[in-house]
Formats: structure tokens, sequence, C-alpha cells
């Protein structure tokens, strides 16, 4: 017999499997065998009894040892093990669907592993030409030039690592684009050690840059006037949810048929402001 640790392992997790206890009793154990995928054949011979695995796909596994003593004489045993998914989730929220060249959006990334994680890196892949600036990295150290995070500490099972940075589009003249809208993509991965695994970042990827922002987006984004002496303004930082101080400017924009910020003069019809209410 032998005993699995741990008992529920996940994907790439080392599983140490453990015949000490193992004993003839008129005779030495000179030999263990594993057969790690069932398959009959033994993948692994080894004098001692304690060995490490990982498995890279989740499932029910089969897992057999034959130990041979110094007569020739073997037995035999079979393990099954549930191996888990990785349980690490990696997403990215964008601050917004749409940009104008020369502005600025929010990313955040969350990390939320299951299992603690040695040796962990973050590498996010942006247009090129696009300007990043770091603004909370999580306790990890950031180089700036290939857009890298990496955790010197281990992140511990259930917890949340959030990196934030913002986003400079390049201006018009200096975008690789002919013509507006067009849309560009942000990806990434996670990289671990232990246990190891490559992971793509999930969640919003996509943005599409135009000299017009649709009026939703606008909205969403718009920094309300303060009395008659201010304009109102857009910060694509802000989340696309639309608050009551939006809200209710919107309404004054759309009974003064005002035009809206950053969408080349457009007004709200009552169309929009039914959407913009719902």
């Amino acid at each position: 017999a032998f005993f699995v640790s741990p008992t529920d392992p996940r994907i790439n997790e080392p599983i140490t499997l453990d015949a000490s206890g193992s004993f003839d009793p008129d005779g030495t154990i000179v030999k263990y065998e594993w057969d790690f995928n069932g398959d009959g054949l033994y993948d692994q011979a080894t004098t001692d009894p304690v060995v490490t695995t990982t498995f890279a796909t989740a499932g029910l596994k089969s897992v057999s040892l034959r130990a041979t003593d110094g007569e020739g004489a073997t037995d035999r045993a079979s393990e099954s093990i549930d191996v888990a998914d990785l349980g690490v989730a990696v997403t990215r929220t964008i601050s917004t669907v749409q940009a104008l060249p020369g502005s600025t959006f929010l990313v955040v990334v969350r990390i939320e592993p299951q299992m603690d994680l040695a040796g962990v890196g973050l590498q996010e892949n942006l247009p090129f030409g696009w300007e990043i600036k770091p603004l909370e990295n999580a306790g990890a150290a950031f180089k700036r030039s290939t857009v890298q995070w990496v955790f010197v500490d281990q992140i511990r099972a259930n917890t949340t690592k959030v990196i934030t940075y913002e986003v400079t589009v390049p201006e018009s003249h200096e975008l690789i684009a002919t013509s507006l809208p067009v849309c560009f993509t942000i990806s990434g991965t996670l990289q671990s050690m232990t246990p190891a695994f490559d992971l793509p970042v999930e969640g919003d990827a996509k943005i599409e840059i135009t000299d017009a922002l649709n009026m939703k987006t606008a909205i969403a984004h718009l920094v309300p006037r303060i009395g008659y002496d201010t304009e109102d303004y857009i910060d694509l930082r802000l989340s696309q949810k639309i608050d009551p101080l939006q809200l209710n400017r919107a309404l004054e924009i759309w009974q003064y048929d005002e035009n809206v910020p950053w969408t080349q003069g457009a007004m709200i019809d009552l169309l929009m402001m039914k959407e913009l209410s719902a």
C-alpha cells in the first residue's frame, strides 16, 4: 500500500506517493516501480519508497505500485487520485470599451488563487507605443520595458492580489492604424513555478480607438461640471457604470440640447435618454 499527499491535489501540484509503510515479512524490498497513468507500464523505478509526481490535467487518475523484494517476489497496490482544476482565477478589467487617441484609461488585473503559489510572474502585452503607468503593484516588482511583474514572496491561497495600471493611447499620427475606428487587444499570461502553470489572463481584452465616443461610453465616463463656470469633461479611468450624478447631468444635457464631450457634437435624443435611464 502507499499513501497520497495531498489527498485533494490540483493540476501541476506536486503529489507525494509514500510506500514507506510497505514491508516484506521475510526479506527486504529492493525496488519500487510506479505506473502514474494506469496504462500498465511502469514510468519510474526507485529504491526509495517515496516519489513525487504531478498531473497536467484534471480528472481521476489511477496510480499503481509494484514492489519487488530481494528474491524477485512482487506485490502490487493501486490508488485513485482525483486531480482538481488549478483553482487560480486571473482576470482583467478595462475601464472603457472605447478610447480616443491621446487619452488614458485604467486596467485592473486580479489574481485569486485557491492554493499557495510560488515564483509567480505576470506578463501584459500592450500594443506597440502605448504607455503604461503602474498605480498598484500588489507587492510585486515591476519591469517597465517588458510590462512584467514578479512576486518574490509567495501568494497565499484564498487571497487576492490586485495590479492596477493606467494606459495612455498614442496620438493619431503615432497609432499603427490607417484609419479610425480600429480595435486593439491587450493580452497577458500569469506564470507560476510551484505549482507549474502558464495561464492566459481572462476578462476584458479589446478596446476600440475612435475619434468619437458612443453616447453610453461618454456618459459613463462623464465628470459633470460644477456650476456654470466650468465644463463637463471625460475621464476614461472611471468605470463603465453610470452613476446618479452622471445620469442627472445627462438629463440636463437632454433637456437643454447640449453637446456631449468627446462625441463630435452629438446630443442625447429621447431614445438614448431612455436607454441611459434603464
